[in-house]
């Protein structure tokens, strides 16, 4: 009697232990079955990815994936339930589990009308061979839902193996950067005989697309239009929006909406990549960049709908919602054939309008458009609503103060960029052009400069000194928590600021009745420091490589263009040599996750000295 109420006892405590939980026969048994669903996934995905990429493969090929990704799917589900019938919380489970449950129902759902919609005949083996393609295309669609769920909880979860935001940020964009090669290095993404395009290999063609693509870079080694078909077109346009919005960030989309709380870490985790002060409001601003992002580059494809009407309507939605996602995600792809980029477009309002308009506002940053679309409405409502005893006083609209800098900031550069251009350049592409089409260039340029990538004039025609000033441009970059690179507005206005309160002989840092905190500063300087490292270096490696000293300007703009994840580039993308291509390469991933986010993830965490030693003058000049 008295070992069964012991061992009660101790089945008890277990119980409550979640450590001792964790090695019972139900975890183990359902950390096993998630290790081989993660294996079967990645086995269907090499499947689908070969049936898609391959057009040449028998029907018995064919037949043999295709039975293995319905089988796969078919076997997932089954192991969802039994881990279902393993947890002790079901309901929780199933809270965790509503989104693949969504994704099943919707499989069987889509099963049932290819069945009963389809075209019926009397031929059956015609019946049931035409039923069988849609089914197995379907089951594929479903299965990449399905891989795209346990993706995004793989990602978030890395957090529980005490892994940095940093390396976390860094893994993933190396992780998208190399599936996204793999994808674009299949037959199937390439226009047939597109290889004699170029000397360069398709496997490094692949690595340098896909690598400008998910860094939201532009820079291009081949025609996007003529080399690529529209499989590869639409995997550089998927992996342009998942680069430029981030993983983390649809990471996040698809814990909300499958429901599952945000737990502490991961709460930490976002709170440190979207630099917000509370988990609720990271909640909210993820799903707020998702929303945003979606409706501005519909109505960015709906405006640019005049831009090609020679196009078959097809094409034309595909020109339209391709350029308007590469705007907003500050990308300089664009399809126009022999990389001729927006040149000759340039009298459209779309192009210096629109597209200039979606480049700003995704360069802006999510927090500054959240932070300045409040302020506005707030404006409004005060406005229209009046002051009355009942009421009391109206909710002051004021405008916080890393938006005011980041707004006058970009504001002093897009007028300075542009009247820069037009006094620098008047010999040049800009110079000859008629004065209200130098206008738009030069304010399409100085907007373009700032991360995007896209160009109306001939960039390599610019005079030095116009080049000299798009290479700052492009070097600043957009704003922070936003889809552009370089060392952002921000860092620049903080540094800018840091001079004068030198200069003045403060020993704060002040602005507006503000005095910004001596860690910002430093990590602003930190920033820039890195970032000019990184430029340096690029650039003299590219010198030795090449051996073409009459190219250096051209070299520092092309490895500042990476740095920024601009995209503009004077034409010597497609002559570098291959060991360039690789410093290239390295050069926009390390512009897109920020250097020193780079040496963070590298080498980790360091604690704070808690002594200090006694302090010393330097003589520095």
């Amino acid at each position: 009697m008295f070992h069964l109420k012991l061992k009660q006892q101790m089945n008890d405590a277990t119980r409550r232990d979640p450590l001792s939980e964790q090695f019972t026969p139900r975890a183990v048994w359902t950390r096993r079955l998630e290790w081989v669903e993660r294996g079967i996934q990645i086995l269907c995905a090499i499947a689908i990815a070969i049936h898609w990429g391959f057009p040449t493969l028998t029907e018995s090929q064919v037949s043999q994936i295709t039975t293995a990704v319905v089988g796969g799917l078919i076997w997932l589900g089954f192991s969802t339930i039994i881990r279902y019938r393993l947890s002790r919380n079901k309901g929780q489970y199933r809270l965790e589990q509503r989104s693949i449950a969504a994704v099943y129902l919707t499989w069987v759902i889509g099963l049932a009308v290819i069945l009963l919609l389809s075209p019926w005949t009397t031929d059956v083996s015609l019946f049931w061979g035409a039923r069988w393609t849609l089914a197995v295309r379907w089951s594929e669609i479903m299965m990449l839902a399905r891989m795209v769920l346990g993706g995004s909880e793989a990602v978030r979860n890395l957090h529980v193996l005490g892994w940095s935001p940093a390396l976390i940020l860094v893994l993933s964009f190396v992780f998208l950067d190399l599936v996204g090669a793999a994808l674009l290095w299949l037959p199937a993404s390439r226009v047939p005989g597109a290889e004699v395009q170029t000397h360069i290999s398709t496997w490094m063609t692949a690595l340098y697309t896909s690598t400008s693509a998910c860094c939201v870079t532009g820079l291009v080694i081949v025609d996007t239009g003529l080399y690529w078909s529209r499989t590869g077109q639409v995997i550089i346009l998927c992996l342009i929006q998942i680069g430029g919005l981030g993983i983390m960030t649809f990471g996040g989309f698809v814990a909300l909406f499958s429901g599952r709380a945000m737990q502490m870490g991961e709460g930490a985790m976002f709170q440190e990549l979207f630099e917000s002060d509370r988990v609720a409001s990271v909640q909210r601003m993820v799903v707020s960049i998702l929303v945003f992002t979606f409706v501005a580059e519909f109505v960015g494809a709906i405006l640019l709908w005049n831009v090609w009407p020679e196009l078959p309507f097809g094409d034309r939605v595909f020109y339209c919602v391709f350029h308007s996602v590469a705007a907003f995600c500050n990308a300089g792809f664009a399809l126009m054939p022999k990389n001729a980029n927006f040149v000759g477009y340039g009298h459209y309002w779309q192009v210096w309008g629109v597209i200039a308009g979606l480049v700003i506002v995704g360069g802006l940053g999510f927090g500054v458009l959240h932070d300045t679309v409040f302020y506005v409405r707030t404006r409004f409502r005060n406005w229209r609503t009046a002051t009355s005893f009942v009421r009391g006083p109206r909710p002051r609209a004021k405008l916080g103060l890393n938006a005011a800098i980041v707004l006058l900031t970009t504001s002093i550069l897009l007028i300075g960029g542009t009247v820069g251009l037009l006094i620098l350049d008047r010999g040049g592409a800009i110079g000859k052009l008629h004065p209200a089409e130098a206008m738009s260039a030069a304010w399409f340029q100085s907007t373009i400069a700032r991360t995007a990538g896209f160009n109306t004039v001939d960039i390599g025609a610019l005079q030095p000194a116009s080049k000299l000033l798009l290479i700052i441009l492009m070097f600043i970059g957009a704003s922070p928590v936003s889809t552009g690179g370089g060392v952002k507005t921000a860092s620049v206005a903080v540094a800018v600021l840091a001079f004068l309160s030198v200069l003045r002989g403060r020993d704060q840092v002040e602005i507006w009745g503000r005095t910004i905190a001596e860690a910002t500063v430093k990590r602003a300087s930190l920033i820039i420091g890195s970032g000019l490292i990184v430029v340096v270096m690029s650039t003299l490696l590219l010198t030795v490589f090449e051996h073409r000293g009459e190219l250096f300007l051209d070299h520092l703009f092309e490895t500042t263009s990476a740095f920024g994840t601009v995209g503009l580039s004077t034409g010597i993308s497609a002559n570098l040599s291959q060991p360039s291509l690789f410093v290239i390469i390295v050069t926009m991933f390390m512009g897109r996750v920020g250097p020193l986010t780079l040496f963070v993830a590298v080498g980790g965490r360091t604690v704070g000295a808690r002594y200090q030693y006694p302090s010393e003058k330097i003589t520095l000049g």
